[in-house]
């Protein structure tokens, strides 16, 4: 669960601490009509004596945020023990007002490792973290979805009040300041290692992890995992084998969970899994790597729920082969084959289903010029078959649904050092194609209600999965079909990124940017196309529908109207750093001081009229990847730092 950092065998120690002051702001602003235009979209006398011409994302998200990081860690070592830890502390005001989204966490970090023999080693590895945040933050998707809705001609106040079922979010800001929400988490691993014979190896651990919720909302999160193995490698000639054995348990409790808005839900999943790793090499040219897997398990659900499912699940074997092949000094290709079985409920049997997944692979990885230019290529294709329900009731009736990725990737690196000057750059670019490859007989397609928006995610065969079904729009009242069509799919055909660094006597300069193209999002955060920008995603033309289409029923709001392009480009990190000279610094008993400015997530390059493309990727179900639900957008970073190692 956790990697444990060591210290470097033998004698020495040392004390680093690093701090950082950050000014945050609103990385991306939507596109909407001001007082003015909105007036007379809607019909009404435009008095700009009278009219507030209040930008309410602005009230919302518009503050001047901040944020400081500490971090201060100790390591020492000696011939056979070593000792790592670290205090780190993070306090964050973001760009919500009256400190609402305030964020503090305070972590601590300890490893240590010892050999009481030359052949046994034990170790541990444990974090632990102290966090507390504004409510509010758990009401952002509405908050802003309110907010996007909210008139411009309207005060910006608390007191304003909305029309129809609209909140006002400074209202309830203030209703929501001064309430936090705490989480204490503990996770780390305790391990031991033993060289038994000459090439025959034990290692057995035991991982932890308590109150992280990150497993389900809301819950108190008891996971348990426990870890053995047994391996044995022998090189002779031009010929190496590896051989390893090894069982590992997990038992995972989660209590309190907040279910489709029911609280008290609760689960415990419990997993046996039984390993075989076999692997040969010869003279550095031939390659090759097999696994075989058997596991079992339990999944126990309750709470009241009706849809919820207990099962079981018998022994299931998986199995995956890779190999790898030099014929010249340059290249290695590479291929693998995997066959594994995943275990889910089927309405409501207390036997699950096993259904299958395969993953090939091939690739090559290619080195010129004496290791400066580096390249690899691969080509994939995963097939799964899933389990899905098409709604929440009882009896749960749960759906087969074939789903294929089949892809390509490639990466390019570039590493040289000429006149003291040192650089690397590099770039990688994927696409991929995911589609239905089939459902149960008699089963045309399967929807599912989305949190915020009247549109629903949907599966068909041939499309990708879960894409946006809805009425086509034709500009201004002008809609199409019965409200099945496919309108558009959150899934990227295409993600990129590149990076560059250059050094120079003590100065560096570091660029990290990414993103995607192929994707669509809808726009779901904005449930009336009230404050929409003049230009509609479906290409009609600038003709605004009117205001009683939008208010009468749900054919606008699940429509293609909302379906934008999600494409976008990010400059993820600018960084300009400074590392004093050595021979300056010990003078003050310092090891190394590095001063450095950086901007983060500054620069976001997309047509996307909402708030961030990138945040309705992370959706919380998969099935709403691609709609924008109103998260907390990413915000733009300006950070001052400096880190000293003694």
């Amino acid at each position: 669960i956790e990697n444990t950092k060591k210290a470097s065998s033998g004698k020495g120690d040392s004390v680093g601490y690093s701090e950082q002051y950050v000014s945050e702001s609103l990385g991306h602003w939507p596109r909407h009509m001001d007082a003015e235009t909105y007036s007379g979209y809607s019909g009404l006398d435009y008095d700009p004596a009278s009219a507030a011409g209040t930008d309410w994302i602005g009230e919302l998200l518009g503050s001047a945020g901040w944020a400081m990081r500490h971090n201060l860690d100790v390591r020492a070592s000696m011939r056979n023990a070593g000792v790592y830890a670290a205090l780190g502390y993070v306090r964050e005001d973001g760009i919500m007002p009256r400190s609402s989204d305030l964020f503090d966490r305070m972590s601590v970090q300890f490893n240590a490792w010892y050999r009481p023999f030359g052949w046994l080693e034990i170790g541990t590895s444990n974090n632990y973290s102290h966090r507390s945040r504004g409510a509010v933050l758990g009401q952002e998707n509405t908050l802003v979805s309110d907010a996007l809705r909210m008139s411009p001609l309207l005060e910006a106040s608390p007191d304003a009040a909305p029309e129809g079922t609209l909140s006002n979010p400074l209202a309830v800001i203030r209703e929501l300041e001064g309430s936090r929400n705490l989480l204490d988490a503990l996770a780390g691993i305790t391990y031991a290692e033993a060289d038994i014979l000459d090439g025959l190896a034990f290692r057995t651990q035991v991982g932890y992890r308590f109150g992280d919720p990150s497993f389900a909302l809301g819950a108190t999160v008891k996971d348990i995992q426990w870890d053995s193995r047994i391996s044995y490698s022998r090189g002779f000639s031009d010929h190496c084998i590896a051989a390893a054995l090894g069982y590992d348990f997990r038992n995972m409790n989660t209590e309190g969970a907040v279910a489709v808005g029911e609280a008290g839900a609760s689960s415990l999943a419990r997993r046996n899994t039984a390993w075989l790793d076999l692997g040969y090499a010869y003279g550095g040219k031939i390659e090759v790597n097999a696994r075989f897997a058997w596991g079992s398990g339990r999944y126990t659900c309750s709470g009241g729920l009706p849809y919820l499912s207990s099962y079981s699940y018998p022994a299931a074997l998986s199995a995956s082969l890779s190999a790898g092949w030099r014929p010249w000094e340059f290249i290695r290709l590479r291929a693998s084959y995997g066959l594994f079985q995943r275990a889910s409920g089927d309405g409501g049997s207390d036997e699950a289903v096993l259904r299958p997944l395969t993953h090939s692979d091939i690739g090559a990885d290619l080195e010129f010029l004496d290791g400066r230019l580096v390249a690899a290529f691969d080509l994939f294709d995963k097939q799964a078959s899933y389990a899905y329900s098409q709604a929440m009731v009882s009896p749960l009736r749960s759906f087969s649904v074939g789903v294929r990725n089949l892809g390509a990737e490639l990466g390019l690196s570039w590493r040289d050092s000429r006149g003291g000057v040192d650089y690397s750059l590099g770039a990688n670019v994927s696409y991929l194609k995911n589609s239905c490859t089939g459902m149960d007989e008699g089963v045309a397609g399967i929807s599912k209600e989305t949190t915020l928006t009247m549109a629903k995610a949907t599966c068909m065969q041939g499309m990708p999965v879960w894409s946006f079904s809805g009425y086509r729009y034709l500009g201004g009242d002008g809609f199409e079909g019965d409200g099945a069509d496919i309108i558009g799919s959150g899934i990227p055909s295409w993600n990129f990124g590149f990076f560059a660094d250059v050094s120079y006597r003590g100065f560096d300069l570091s660029v990290v940017a990414s993103g995607l193209a192929g994707a669509d999002i809808f726009y779901g955060a904005n449930l009336l196309g009230c404050n929409m920008p003049d230009i509609f995603a479906s290409g009609a033309g600038s003709e605004y529908p009117s205001v009683g289409i939008q208010t009468s029923g749900a054919v606008f709001r699940s429509s293609s109207a909302m379906v934008f392009d999600g494409s976008f480009l990010r400059i993820r990190q600018l960084q300009f750093g400074y590392t004093l000279p050595s021979r300056i610094t010990r003078r003050a008993c310092i090891e190394k001081l590095r001063l450095f400015v950086s901007l983060d997530d500054f620069f976001t390059f997309t047509s996307y009229p909402g708030l961030d493309p990138s945040t309705a990727l992370g959706a919380m179900h998969p099935y709403e990847t691609g709609f924008d639900n109103g998260a907390y957008p990413t915000m733009r970073k300006a950070v001052i730092g400096v880190s000293i190692t003694i």
